[in-house]
């Protein structure tokens, strides 16, 4: 579960977009099948915002949806963050 959440001091005043302009939250998952179905949920409810598709090393494979708020929100397999993680903290990869 990721949960990043914003507060304002002043609650009247509208929400500025931190993601701007291409900042993305990204999350690397098992399979090009998660990315897949990723895809499909998002198109389901009319969020996808990049459509599945392979990318030169090292982004992999990836799609992006957009958040209720607009910010982008990129899936993606086999960029290697996770190995390079475990490999860095010592655990298998």
């Amino acid at each position: 579960v990721l949960v990043i959440v914003m507060f304002y001091a002043d609650r009247d005043k509208d929400p500025e977009s931190i993601f701007a302009p291409f900042a993305h939250i990204g999350i690397e998952v098992p399979s090009r099948e998660d990315v897949d179905a990723m895809a499909e949920k998002a198109r389901e409810m009319d969020c996808l915002h990049w459509a599945p598709r392979d990318m030169p090393g090292p982004v992999g494979y990836i799609c992006a949806l957009k958040d209720p708020d607009g910010n982008v929100v990129e899936f993606s397999h086999n960029q290697k963050v996770f190995d390079a993680v475990r490999s860095l903290w010592g655990g298998e990869g």
